[in-house]
């Protein structure tokens, strides 16, 4: 069963360099909601499915969102990746 908190609801916007194209800057509109899941492992655990070439496995653990890996805005993009050594790109620019 899963009980959600709709009065937790929160919403915001971030711009960030993109996870699968890290020099593309990206704009995510984000939800977030609390809930009560029963019936979850309070440990790490495993699933699989199954895929052309056999079964693909995932593992999984619980983890507390760190304040330092969300991005709120451009100006954060920007000097996150200026002090990683790299610089921003113009479309096109190679």
């Amino acid at each position: 069963a899963v009980q959600v908190d709709l009065s937790s609801l929160r919403q915001w916007r971030e711009a960030r360099s993109s996870y699968s194209y890290p020099t593309l800057l990206s704009h995510y509109n984000l939800h977030q909601l609390d809930a009560t899941v029963q019936g979850l492992p309070s440990g790490s655990f495993q699933t699989s499915e199954r895929e052309a070439a056999g079964r693909l496995l995932h593992l999984w653990e619980w983890r507390r969102q760190r304040p330092e890996t969300a991005f709120n805005d451009l100006t954060t993009v920007l000097w996150a990746i200026a002090a990683a050594g790299g610089a921003p790109r113009a479309a096109g620019a190679r």
